[in-house]
């Protein structure tokens, strides 16, 4: 994950430059005259392009920071204790507390739904997010989908959603990755042929990288070896609403299913959502930027 930032400054002044205009600058309140006020205003100016300078820094060191500072851990949960997750239907929806594990049975519901979320107090940009997931029973044209959701949790084109969902369909057991968002477009992908089987827990990692606007999950069997599966990936994910940051299970949608009524039974376990984490320049230009905007003061 990696950008690039292009900046074009049209007049740039010497270092030489400001720092005389600095000296002037200090001796307006004692000479009125318009050549030192001209001076302490090109002073003015150099500290306005210098701070500009160092906000372009800023961000040009937080775009790909993902790649170059790794990524930081705001929330997991290997479900131990009830993570006290919001749910809209605690009867098919739950925290198991004899397996440790989340418990989830969706159904297709028409224009409705229910769902089981955490707030991660996400913005919609960059993030990564890891867990386990098993499904022991899947009706035709039903599933199982895990991922991040916005405000209203939708899961269809109407919401802005970014999620894998294990399901059944014509050609079998199927796994898809997709993504909806606010400009109202969608993208998608699926594991055919590879499929997955039932009873067998696996390790996915989904990344959102907003500056390519890529989608990508890796999907692995958890135990055994952890021998891969499949990759997906979108190339047109995003950007997504800032309110997006919703982590969990959900089907609900407006409008009507294949199948109303049919199920995906299974369960999810050790549940991480990461952001990127700062990199070390970014960090120090953060530092400078609070020195000069305290010595300004």
């Amino acid at each position: 994950m990696s950008g690039r930032m292009r900046v074009e400054i049209l007049m740039f002044p010497r270092v030489a430059d400001c720092a005389s205009a600095k000296n002037s600058g200090q001796r307006v309140a004692n000479n009125r005259s318009s050549g030192s006020i001209r001076k302490g205003r090109w002073h003015m100016f150099c500290q306005r392009v210098l701070h500009g300078l160092v906000s372009v820094v800023v961000m040009s060191a937080f775009v790909g920071s993902a790649a170059a500072g790794g990524w930081q851990v705001t929330y997991q949960t290997d479900f131990s204790s009830d993570p006290g997750w919001v749910t809209n239907n605690s009867d098919r929806y739950y925290w198991d507390s004899s397996n440790e594990e989340y418990y989830a049975n969706m159904v297709n519901v028409n224009n409705g739904g229910y769902y089981a979320v955490h707030d991660v107090g996400h913005d919609g940009t960059s993030f990564r997010l890891e867990w386990d997931m098993i499904l022991r029973g899947v009706g035709y044209a039903a599933g199982l989908r895990f991922g991040m959701f916005d405000s209203d949790h939708r899961s269809q084109p109407d919401g802005s959603t970014a999620h894998l969902t294990f399901y059944r369909e014509d050609r079998g057991l199927l796994l898809g990755l997709e993504s909806y968002y606010w400009a109202g477009d969608a993208g998608s992908d699926q594991s055919y042929p590879i499929q997955f089987s039932l009873d067998t827990w696996y390790r996915v990692m989904m990344e959102y990288d907003d500056s390519a606007h890529t989608l990508t999950a890796e999907i692995d069997e958890r135990d055994g070896g952890q021998q891969h599966l499949v990759s997906l990936s979108i190339d047109n994910a995003g950007p997504f609403s800032a309110d997006m940051r919703f982590l969990g299970s959900s089907n609900v949608r407006d409008g009507g299913f294949q199948v109303p009524g049919a199920e995906g039974l299974g369960g999810f376990d050790n549940v991480v959502f990461s952001i990127p984490e700062p990199t070390t320049l970014s960090l120090l230009v953060l530092g400078g930027l609070a020195v000069l905007t305290r010595r300004r003061k």
